[in-house]
């Protein structure tokens, strides 16, 4: 199980966190990142940031979504090893935060882009069964985004528009929402021609299925702010 490619939205949530107790993600940004791309070590300090908060505020949802994070993404390592049975338990742990997390700020833009963006991928991963609830809290943390910004779409630029859409336009797909995936990737058409997201629309909508998931992930991730 791999997640190196999980962090593709990150910059969308600077705009519309509304937030809560106030988490300095970019203090572990940088190490939050490189312990995706597989950095144990640089991990294990962004994991440790969020304990130190957590530790003064159980409740900080923030602190929480991203430690949840970085608990899937370590449990990608003990996968990895070959501890199933510990990146198992690592990926329930963390994703239970991560929920808890959006109960408690279900408008902080951080807490649930992070997870959208999780379950978004993780769920590529899981049977059926599993991926149908991952797929509709991903839909939900996605459209939050989406509303959130709705007035201002023409600010955020090619990055932050274009995986916001893109992401939208899958997740729908993928759960057999034609018609609204289809509203997605036409806007990425209308508003990102000549872009790689227009690419991607438009090999959607020769076929009007879900792309394969390396089709979906992040462009120039983490290039523009």
């Amino acid at each position: 199980m791999r997640f190196a490619k999980l962090t593709t939205m990150l910059i969308v949530a600077a705009v519309v966190a509304t937030g809560a107790q106030g988490f300095d993600f970019e203090k572990v940004r940088g190490d939050f990142f490189a312990g995706a791309a597989g950095d144990a070590a640089a991990l294990k300090r962004a994991i440790d940031a969020t304990e130190r908060a957590l530790a003064e505020d159980a409740k900080n949802a923030q602190a929480l979504s991203v430690h949840g994070f970085g608990t899937v993404l370590a449990a990608s390592q003990a996968y990895a090893t070959g501890d199933a049975a510990r990146g198992g338990a690592l990926v329930q742990r963390g994703l239970s935060e991560m929920h808890e997390a959006v109960a408690l700020e279900p408008e902080d833009g951080l807490v649930r882009v992070l997870r959208g963006i999780l379950l978004q991928q993780v769920s590529r991963q899981m049977p059926p069964p599993m991926q149908a609830p991952m797929l509709e809290h991903a839909r939900s943390d996605f459209q939050f985004l989406f509303d959130a910004q709705a007035d201002i779409l023409d600010e955020l630029g090619p990055h932050r528009l274009g995986e916001l859409l893109q992401a939208l336009g899958d997740v729908h797909s993928r759960q057999g929402r034609t018609a609204d995936a289809e509203r997605y990737y036409t806007m990425i058409q209308q508003r990102l021609p000549r872009t790689e997201y227009a690419a991607r629309a438009d090999e959607w909508m020769r076929t009007r299925q879900p792309l394969p998931g390396e089709r979906t992930t992040c462009i120039g991730c983490h290039t523009a702010r």
